[in-house]
């Protein structure tokens, strides 16, 4: 069984209260070479009952992986996984992957007696939404692994991440980072953790219903603000995480919410309300902020807050979204979230 999203928060969510009911392998692919569907970083469970959660590739190598992981299950002992779709002989050739590359797979078996490879710990940490880094040695046997919160505490056992570190530090935007393979008399690989992207839309309009949805399907966390009383029910929705039925300037006064935001899309339909709005996001941690509508009635939101386009702290895309030319509500949310991601992930 596969997840309708692939964020780690999501997997974690759905082994975590199953965690001692079955046998279960995690699997995560520490190197590529050459194209590859996954990165590195990516983790999937398998169950003994035949479950899975997640994907290590585009639904080509997940059977052949169950395989692999139903010995891991009764060796107990880790088990690495090489595919390589550039040799005619190897399986990944004979299975049909089009991808044309190397991946390289642990699989590890997850208990008790090896503390779930700090997993009950990272589905805690994830929960609320922190940033941490999973450490997992790439040996096959008995392999350690281990979650960091704390990356002082991270590179005085693991020196040779510093610099990593202090790269991912020092980046703007996080969700482009990788994870790390370091190599030496022993091998790890070092991923960052971050919480799902939190997106907040100023507007709860039925043409917000898509942009929600998709977002839902890609794993967000979603926070709808619309003080007005037949705007953003609960009924129309379900997938929003959190919904404000106050005005947006009333989020000044809750910083915690502010600050974990990463984007912001406007999209009241009414000129005062999305000039209070694009005036709130300028005091959250957003790197995105979108603006619904065409450039002239931008301007007119503008000039009734006093602002200029140049002079906002958070860059404004405005009209939102990228150009697919589309006309239904599905398409204007396809194109709004598809430059959110780009502005997220790039």
């Amino acid at each position: 069984m596969n997840t309708k999203n692939n964020q780690l928060s999501t997997l974690l969510n759905l082994w975590h209260p199953k965690r001692d009911q079955q046998q279960w392998v995690l699997g995560t692919i520490f190197e590529i070479k050459g194209s590859s569907y996954r990165k590195p970083g990516a983790m999937m469970f398998f169950g003994d009952l035949g479950e899975q959660y997640g994907l290590l590739s585009g639904g080509c190598l997940e059977s052949d992986l169950m395989r692999h992981a139903r010995k891991v299950m009764d060796s107990q002992q880790a088990k690495i996984v090489i595919y390589d779709m550039t040799d005619e002989d190897d399986i990944g050739w004979q299975l049909g992957i089009g991808c044309g590359g190397l991946v390289k797979i642990l699989l590890q078996p997850i208990h008790t007696q090896n503390n779930y490879l700090g997993l009950v710990e990272l589905t805690q940490q994830v929960k609320e939404r922190k940033t941490l880094w999973h450490a997992q040695q790439i040996v096959e046997g008995t392999p350690q692994s281990s979650v960091y919160c704390d990356t002082s505490a991270l590179i005085t056992e693991h020196p040779a991440i510093e610099a990593h570190i202090n790269k991912f530090n020092s980046q703007t935007n996080n969700y482009s980072s990788k994870a790390v393979l370091i190599e030496g008399d022993s091998s790890w690989l070092y991923t960052p953790i971050l919480p799902s992207p939190h997106i907040m839309i100023f507007g709860g309009g039925v043409d917000a219903y898509p942009v929600v949805e998709i977002a839902h399907t890609m794993g967000w966390q979603i926070t709808i603000v619309d003080k007005r009383s037949a705007y953003a029910r609960q009924a129309h929705f379900p997938y929003a995480d959190c919904i404000i039925k106050e005005p947006a300037g009333a989020l000044l006064e809750q910083p915690n919410i502010l600050n974990s935001v990463d984007a912001v899309v406007i999209m009241t339909h009414n000129i005062l309300m999305d000039g209070e709005a694009l005036k709130v996001a300028q005091h959250s941690s957003a790197s995105y902020v979108g603006l619904l509508g065409p450039i002239h009635r931008r301007e007119r939101i503008l000039d009734n807050e006093n602002l200029k386009i140049e002079s906002l702290s958070k860059p404004l895309s405005s009209p939102i979204g990228l150009d697919i030319g589309g006309q239904l509500p599905e398409s204007i949310a396809l194109s709004i979230l598809s430059e959110c991601h780009k502005a997220l992930y790039k």
